[in-house]
């Protein structure tokens, strides 16, 4: 139980006793490194909230206070301003407080300096776990030979027994937790998900679904260790490849490529608004009309002939449209060219999906179709409308109406586990379009780690994990340009 104070949440004197108490809990020298460590960066964070320039940080380094010198100190550090470097060795060499001296040198490994590495490497066993697992990740980054005493499987209660550990759960799911004192404070839990590629052919890929670590557990590389867990465990289970999906502007987007994650598809957002409409142009030969039921059927054949070669895209099956929704058919010559379906709520309509004939009229049948449809939302109230899509055809089509195309920051990525093994699996659409060529020989495919070769013969392929001799073709590169080379996003 803490005190809270009995006053108005976000008032002055709220702030204020919130300074006081996170002030007390830096100089308690009975509390927690980590929970100390906690307190000095909240009030740098405290700081930067009332923009506070640099130089009351730099005054800071003055005090006579040591918590007080910390907490300008910290603020500098993360800017690596080189005038926190000398107020931390000071703080660091302290042997009155330990405690406080740890966390000056674990700022100061984090700019590298490897004189107050052994100075943590030396203190840190003596405070808690949380503050030893940073320590731990710090020391790893930097080399440092006592790191593995500070990493989830190294530190150890009084007694020597273990105080945390990484558990891994099998419930139709992979989930794995790292273990800290009995309590889970990260998680990565991955299902498996039907890998969808080009001509119906499908690959064994697991789906990582959720991965969190708690906010007190942050920056100790528990979130790493469970994904490096992760791969293991997919590895073992036979899978092909792991994909995920995640936002580029999210920090955890690095940690994914460091694991050989690639942007396999980068969603772009085609927003129009609907009171800016251009001239109408009228396509010749070309009817709109309501959706009738029975017309899913060609609608599911047209969206497969237009994406079915999609990397990661299902085949569509026959579904109606939903309830409330507007469905938009194009014919041409009795046929099918095209169709659109559109939600709205409230003001904003969203496009559900799009599907128009491949030719030399597409442009002409996807403005007589849009312009029906706007025309239709614009009854019912609607006075935006947007897509998001991933590929490049729509944009040429949707920009003469007025549609501008914007990141959604949305982007699906992909590793491989098991290149020869994605070869195999994918065999049957190789094969497929080798039908009508009569090349014959071996192809070496050599990555950083990942490496295959293809032995072709009459239209058929098989997979080799050892490279051999001698190729007729070979294809090298980093395994970042492996993944998307062959999983055809690049």
């Amino acid at each position: 139980m803490h005190p809270f104070p009995r006053v108005r949440f976000g008032s002055p004197a709220f702030k204020q006793q919130v300074g006081r108490a996170l002030r007390r809990r830096l100089g308690d020298r009975n509390a927690a490194a980590s929970e100390r460590m906690d307190a000095a960066e909240a009030l740098v964070a405290r700081q930067e909230a009332e923009k506070q320039p640099l130089r009351y940080a730099a005054r800071q380094l003055k005090s006579p206070a040591p918590t007080v010198r910390l907490v300008g100190a910290t603020r500098l550090v993360r800017l690596r301003d080189g005038r926190a470097h000398g107020p931390l060795r000071q703080l660091a060499r302290r042997t009155d407080d330990p405690t406080l001296a740890a966390i000056a040198a674990l700022l100061l490994v984090e700019i590298g300096d490897r004189e107050a590495a052994d100075r943590l490497a030396r203190l840190a066993g003596r405070l808690d776990h949380r503050f030893q697992l940073a320590a731990g990740h710090r020391l790893t980054r930097l080399g440092h030979p006592a790191a593995p005493r500070f990493t989830l499987a190294g530190i150890r209660r009084e007694g020597g027994r273990k105080a945390a550990r990484l558990e891994v759960r099998h419930e139709g799911q992979i989930r794995v937790f790292p273990t800290v004192d009995g309590s889970h404070v990260a998680n990565v839990f991955s299902g498996e998900r039907p890998g969808h590629m080009p001509g119906n052919t499908h690959v064994s890929m697991l789906f990582v679904y959720w991965v969190h670590a708690a906010r007190a557990f942050r920056r100790r590389g528990l979130t790493r260790l469970a994904m490096q867990r992760t791969f293991e465990e997919a590895r073992d289970l036979g899978y092909s490849c792991i994909t995920l999906d995640t936002g580029t502007r999210n920090p955890a987007h690095a940690l994914y490529r460091s694991f050989g994650f690639v942007d396999v598809r980068v969603e772009k957002q085609l927003t129009h608004n609907l009171k800016h409409e251009p001239p109408r142009t009228r396509a010749k030969g070309v009817t709109v009309r309501l959706y009738r039921p029975g017309d899913e059927i060609r609608m599911a054949r047209l969206f497969n002939k237009c994406y079915g070669d999609w990397f990661g895209m299902a085949l569509k099956r026959p579904t109606r449209p939903a309830r409330g929704d507007v469905a938009l058919l194009a014919c041409r010559g009795g046929k099918l060219a095209g169709y659109v379906t559109a939600g709205r709520h409230v003001d904003h309509a969203t496009i559900n999906e799009l599907a128009i004939a491949p030719g030399d009229k597409r442009g002409e049948i996807a403005a007589a179709l849009m312009q029906a449809l706007h025309n239709r939302l614009k009854r019912r109230g609607a006075k935006t409308i947007s897509l998001c899509h991933s590929g490049t055809t729509l944009v040429p089509l949707l920009g003469p109406l007025g549609y501008t195309s914007r990141p959604s920051r949305g982007v699906d990525m992909l590793a491989l586990v098991d290149l020869p093994q994605f070869f195999e699996e994918i065999t049957p659409l190789l094969e497929r379009r080798l039908r009508k060529n009569d090349w014959s020989g071996a192809i070496a495919i050599r990555g950083e780690k990942h490496r295959a070769a293809l032995a072709i013969r009459d239209g058929r392929v098989g997979v080799c994990r050892r490279l051999p001799t001698r190729a007729d073709i070979t294809l090298a590169g980093s395994d970042a340009t492996i993944t998307k080379s062959n999983t055809s996003a690049e």
